[in-house]
């Protein structure tokens, strides 16, 4: 809904906005001294934020890929989604383990969240 009516049917806008201040987010929450109450509110508007842009790839398949190959193009973008998550989980838990710093993750997203805004840049209808 936010795709069609405040960008204009752009799948690639939404994306890459939310990419961008889901990076911002998450580099607040490992750079700058919050308190709980605001560390949660943080937390909860990186993760909204990190995730949000989920639902503009779930509408971007049937506008790249037809209406005839829609639950295809949706079941590989999910497909490559989990594939990539599952591997990149080991890798960053056993960084985070081997320096000790759990906070390592925050550095981390923001830096998958800039690649996927830079990625997003190439989505053409």
């Amino acid at each position: 809904m936010i795709s069609d009516r405040m960008f204009g049917a752009r799948r690639d806008r939404p994306i890459i906005l939310f990419m961008i201040i889901g990076a911002v987010m998450a580099m607040t929450m490992y750079t700058a001294p919050l308190s709980t109450t605001t560390g949660i509110v943080v937390l909860f508007l990186t993760g909204f934020f990190v995730y949000g842009p989920q639902s503009s790839f779930w509408a971007l398949c049937p506008d790249i890929a037809g209406k005839r190959m829609a639950g295809t193009a949706t079941g590989a973008v999910n497909c490559f989604a989990y594939v990539f998550a599952g591997a990149a989980e080991p890798l960053i838990g056993g960084l985070m383990d081997s320096t000790g710093n759990t906070g390592l993750i925050f550095p981390i997203v923001a830096g998958a969240c800039a690649c996927s805004a830079l990625v997003a840049l190439t989505i053409r209808r």
